[in-house]
């Protein structure tokens, strides 16, 4: 897993930012989703 996205990283260096902003809005959005779940 953390292979893949360090290999990422290395291939798409001018990508990384959006990469980076894409995973922190989806880990808020699951966050939410888990924080509002009765779970």
């Amino acid at each position: 897993m953390y292979f893949i996205v360090y290999f990422t990283f290395l291939s798409h260096s001018r990508h990384t930012k959006l990469f980076f902003s894409n995973t922190s809005i989806i880990d808020a959005s699951l966050k939410k989703m888990a924080s509002s779940s009765p779970l």
